[in-house]
This record gives structure tokens, C-alpha cells and sequence, in this order.
């Protein structure tokens, strides 16, 4: 799944990215990837794009959580500056077809403003 074309604004608490949208052959319960069936070590990979419009060097946590916990391994928190594409490291998990794959994203402080930017930067893929 990508993000789709309105950018998100990241807040204080760890929130769902909103708006993503289906790759072909895809399905997604709101702005969470469906799995293609069960798996038992799927791998689940992604990236963010973000853009900090104010002071940068801020805390800034991205996560790729499995109905709303989040997957061992699959965080990144790195600081704000400018635009930069974070990818998340690559972690592996069972699914089966009901589990929400979805992208979190938290900034560690109100001093700023950081967006997750729309586009193919954005994204989350189970295989």
C-alpha cells in the first residue's frame, strides 16, 4: 500500500497514518494492508517519507504494527531535518488474512511540524 496524495500531519502520540491507498492486487481495511491469505513468516517491509517544516532535530518514531501492536523489529526513530525518507527495517511475522498491517508514526516533540508526505516514498508491503 502507498500513501495516498493529501499529506499527514505527525502529532505527539502514536497515531495510524490515514489515506493509504491499494498497489495492485492489494486490499486494505481502512488505511491497513490485508494479507493475501495466511503465511507463517511473511516479511513485512516499509518506508516514510517525511518532510519537518519547522526547527528540525526532533525525535520522530515511525512503527509498522499488526492489528495496533506493534511487530518486533519494526521501528525506526531517527531526527527530523528538511525531507527524509525513513525505511523501516524489515521484520517477519505470521499472518493470516484478517490482520491489519498498518503504518504509526509519532514526533517526539510539539516544537515542530512534520508530515508524512503523499507518494510512492510511503509505503508498506507484506511478501
Amino acid at each position: 500500500m502507498t500513501k495516498n496524495g493529501t499529506a499527514y500531519t505527525a502529532t505527539s502520540t502514536f497515531t495510524q497514518v490515514p489515506g493509504m491507498t491499494a498497489d495492485a492486487g492489494s486490499t486494505l481495511s481502512g488505511s491497513a494492508l490485508l494479507s493475501n491469505g495466511s503465511k507463517a513468516a511473511a516479511t513485512i517491509s516499509g518506508q516514510v517519507s517525511i518532510t519537518d517544516t519547522g526547527f528540525g532535530g526532533v525525535s520522530f518514531t515511525v512503527e509498522i504494527c499488526k492489528n495496533g501492536v506493534l511487530i518486533p523489529g519494526a521501528s525506526v526513530t531517527d531526527t527530523t531535518y528538511l525531507t527524509k525518507v525513513l525505511t523501516i527495517p524489515t521484520a517477519t511475522t505470521s499472518v493470516t488474512g484478517s490482520d491489519q498491517i498498518s503504518l504509526w508514526v509519532k514526533l517526539g516533540a510539539t516544537t515542530t511540524t512534520v508530515t508524512v508526505t503523499a507518494g510512492s516514498n510511503t509505503w508498506v508491503r507484506i511478501t
